[in-house]
């Protein structure tokens, strides 16, 4: 009878084990059960974030907005990364916008580190504008003004 027992209990633990993902069960993983999911870090963003130093686009001293400079920070992208794409010279047309004095170019392009990013620029007459910076292949939960 203790031999019946001890075998539906060794059943028992062995069958919620192998379904602890669909059950919501967590032995021991330190990732919430979901082993499929891959999880970014989503870091506080800093309520004034500084800008990078001095970036160039097309001889134009580039000004980073604050949007700018909290996705860059909250997307952890550097500005040698933004400078990678922007010469690679491929512009998504498709996410590009030239109404008004400074037309928005959408470039893309991957970085040495493999980042898929889409870099927004506004050229205006004298200087230039980092809009946005995006990484293609995660999704952060970033909370910019």
């Amino acid at each position: 009878m203790r031999r019946n027992y001890l075998a539906v209990a060794v059943i028992l633990l062995a069958s919620l084990f192998l379904l602890q993902d669909k059950l919501g069960l967590n032995f021991g993983k330190n990732n919430g059960g979901n082993t499929n999911k891959k999880e970014q870090p989503q870091p506080q963003p800093n309520p004034n974030p500084q800008p990078p130093s001095e970036m160039s686009y097309k001889g134009k001293k580039v000004q980073v907005t604050k949007h700018a400079a909290c996705r860059m920070e909250c997307r952890f992208i550097k500005e040698n990364e933004i400078m990678e794409v922007l010469a690679q010279d491929y512009i998504n047309t498709a996410k590009t916008r030239n109404d008004g004095d400074c037309p928005s170019y959408a470039y893309e392009g991957k970085t040495n580190t493999g980042k898929r990013l889409r870099i927004v620029v506004a050229d205006c007459e004298k200087i230039a504008k980092l809009v946005t910076v995006i990484d293609l292949n995660s999704d952060f939960k970033c909370v910019c003004d």
